[in-house]
């Protein structure tokens, strides 16, 4: 496969813009990482990363996480304070260490179905995707979900064109159709992930709009860490930190 540089891709900024050197991208959902709780089998209610590293080893076996490194990494240097883009390698081995304390504590490092053991309450507490949480609490209302006070790790999810493409003209029609509020309420209510576009929720389901992990809410983006790229060096560094965590 061909690897996708912004050398390679054909960006613009407006509609009435297309030139070959700006940029034009779609930008359709996010996703943020947080943990939820079963309040029925626990009498904490949590409220931060402090709390989560603090209650897993009360209740060890019974705690999971899910086995991707960017976002876990992101967990742990929030916990210990700092930037999820760091590229400082002393914060990067103390997120590491973070969670070479918290895995004796995990019931499981999951790969696949991240919420299943906390809706069937073999685990009381889980890291998990917003999206997952909430689909969760729709089959299980004792699951609780946590926005941490020291904030969250997350990504947004979008697209470009790819540079030289003869077909410009109907992918800018597509992203303009896919932006429509009427269309784009119509993705996140097939998906149910959280939603960039204020000017859709009328047309989005309730139990998406209302469910407090999924809404839009400006006020909570100041607590968001979106990962930035972070450069060969820094990326080498959070690797061998990652695997050095799984090899615990």
């Amino acid at each position: 496969m061909k690897q996708i540089t912004l050398e390679n891709l054909h960006c613009t900024t407006t509609e009435d813009t297309l030139g070959d050197d700006e940029c034009r991208l779609e930008v359709y959902n996010d996703g943020e990482l947080h943990f939820a709780y079963r309040k029925d089998l626990i009498p904490e209610r949590p409220t931060s990363w402090a709390d989560f590293w603090e209650l897993s080893e009360k209740y060890q076996g019974k705690v999971t996480m899910f086995a991707f490194d960017a976002d876990i990494m992101g967990v742990a240097l929030l916990y210990k304070g700092y930037d999820v883009s760091t590229t400082d390698p002393a914060q990067i081995n103390a997120a590491k260490d973070a969670l070479i304390q918290l895995k004796p504590w995990m019931r499981a490092i999951l790969d696949t179905d991240f919420s299943k053991p906390l809706k069937q309450g073999t685990a009381v507490m889980a890291i998990d995707y917003d999206y997952d949480i909430a689909a969760a609490q729709a089959e299980n209302p004792n699951i609780v979900w946590v926005n941490p006070t020291e904030g969250v790790p997350a990504y947004i999810e979008g697209w470009v064109p790819v540079k030289g493409s003869k077909n410009l003209a109907t992918t800018y029609a597509f992203m303009n159709q896919h932006l429509d509020p009427k269309m784009y309420a119509n993705y996140i209510n097939t998906i149910g992930a959280a939603y960039l576009m204020p000017d859709a929720e009328k047309y989005i389901k309730p139990a998406i709009k209302n469910n407090p992990s999924l809404k839009y809410d400006e006020a909570a983006i100041s607590k968001i860490g979106f990962t930035q790229f972070l450069g060969a060096d820094a990326t080498v560094t959070r690797t061998k930190a990652w695997q050095e965590f799984l090899n615990a």
